[in-house]
């Protein structure tokens, strides 16, 4: 019952020929910038969006990535509005892409003296951190070659109108 779940990146050849599967993209070893914006259902959207906040920050230190809060706005009553995170760290961007676009909770709000089920939305935004190079200009990343397209046939006949 104590057992902790091995590692992702430190178990057998399988995870490490998943990790290279999966976490392949030209971007995916960079630092992220984390971006959650409040969306529709007033107080609840914000303790959403603060709720989320607190969520990546736990699963980022859990995983040994530093987090930095960059900026931060409260909302007006409980939770936020914006807040914007950057992940330091190997694989930080490659583990969070597909989180990006719209989040969605539905629960009996603490908020509505009702008691009424309460659906609320987040906006998600994760972007890479490039790496600035000695000018302090950003580099840019080069696209992974892929393999040619084939030649297009050559049409049979002309299609154009005489």
């Amino acid at each position: 019952m104590g057992a902790t779940a091995p590692n992702f990146f430190t178990r057998a050849p399988t995870c490490r020929h998943l990790r290279r599967r999966l976490l392949s993209g030209p971007y995916d070893e960079c630092d992220a910038r984390l971006t959650l914006t409040v969306g529709v259902g007033g107080l609840d959207a914000e303790d959403f969006t603060a709720m989320l906040e607190r969520m990546y920050i736990r699963w980022a230190e859990g995983r040994g990535l530093a987090v930095r809060t960059l900026d931060r706005s409260a909302g007006e009553g409980a939770g936020v509005k914006s807040v914007e995170i950057e992940l330091v760290g190997r694989w930080a961007y490659g583990l969070l892409r597909g989180e990006k676009g719209a989040h969605r909770l539905v629960r009996v709000s603490p908020f509505n003296s009702k008691g009424l089920r309460q659906t609320s939305f987040a906006g998600v935004e994760v972007m890479p951190v490039l790496a600035e190079d000695v000018r302090g200009s950003r580099r840019r990343a080069r696209p992974r070659a892929s393999a040619p397209h084939p030649p297009l046939a050559p049409l049979a006949a002309d299609h154009r109108a005489p």
